[in-house]
């Protein structure tokens, strides 16, 4: 069996280098009872529409049909990097492996018997030359010949041994795969499969998205002379009564022909209690801050 591997569809929602950010977030002041009296009077005012998003994104599937034995995350449970998720029936894989270590346990103990015949055989030339003319030269080159053979057989046996040493060895590596592991610190969303499933090669099983959240947001080709890379703008989420002040961190280097506007991105710096607030998905406003 081929081995198995995590086929991980990750979706960068931000730029690839990490950039550090000073930002706060704040819970805006302003009283519910005077936002009739504060509310932007045209969409212009009241900022361009931005989206949050998950900055890494993974759904885990495997590269060729498997049995889930067990999965062992459900969904909103958080996750650490490394931390397993899923568990494939690796029964197959165990079966080889066993069959793998005993060949090479035998393999092992030939390519010793091998290389102390060839040893022996090496003091035995040794010795017949130190009394040279009392063994005949026909003696002595079978004492040569037997040398030469038992070392070749020696070296023949080493290999033999370190392939299946190497062929055990992908074995367990096959059955380490088979635990599949998020590969960030996140959150599960969504459990895509159940235990005893049989899934085909690409399926996804795991939904993870991680907990560091960016905003994006589409700007008109006019607004983006105030919104280049390190840019401060805020992001305010009206319906939940926050504000957070940021940075852009990408900008898209295209304009859409249709539309005329361009993607750009930001980071969501925010503590733990806001986070829980403001999830993936939340609707965002955003202004230059400038």
């Amino acid at each position: 069996m081929s081995p198995r591997r995590i086929v991980a569809v990750l979706l960068l929602a931000g730029a690839c280098t990490e950039r550090a950010t000073v930002a706060t977030a704040q819970v805006v002041a302003d009283a519910p009872q005077h936002a009739a009296s504060t509310e932007p009077k045209t969409e212009t005012d009241r900022g361009m529409l931005g989206v949050v998003v998950p900055r890494r994104e993974i759904r885990i599937a495997t590269d060729e049909i498997a049995t889930i034995r067990e999965i062992l995350v459900g969904t909103g449970d958080r996750v650490e990097q490394g931390a397993p998720l899923v568990v494939l029936d690796d029964s197959n894989e165990r079966g080889a492996l066993r069959s793998a270590e005993a060949a090479l346990r035998s393999a092992e103990a030939e390519a010793r018997r091998y290389a102390l015949e060839a040893r022996h055989s090496s003091t035995q030339v040794e010795r017949a030359q130190r009394i040279a003319g009392i063994l005949s030269d026909d003696e002595l080159t079978a004492l040569r010949h037997d040398e030469g053979s038992a070392a070749l057989g020696s070296r023949r046996a080493g290999a033999d041994a370190a392939e299946r040493r190497a062929q055990a060895q992908r074995i367990a590596e096959r059955i380490e795969r088979a635990v599949l592991r998020s590969p960030f610190d996140g959150v599960v969303v969504e459990r895509l499969a159940n235990a005893g499933a049989v899934v085909a090669a690409g399926e996804a099983i795991v939904h993870v998205i991680s907990d560091d959240t960016i905003v994006r947001f589409a700007a008109h080709e006019g607004e983006l002379a105030g919104l280049g890379v390190g840019a401060k703008i805020r992001v305010s989420f009206p319906e939940l009564d926050v504000v957070v002040d940021t940075v852009v961190e990408t900008v898209a280097p295209q304009i859409d022909s249709a539309t005329r506007i361009v993607m750009i991105e930001a980071a969501l710096p925010m503590d733990a209690a806001l986070r829980g607030r403001v999830r993936a998905g939340a609707i965002a406003r955003v202004r230059a801050a400038g």
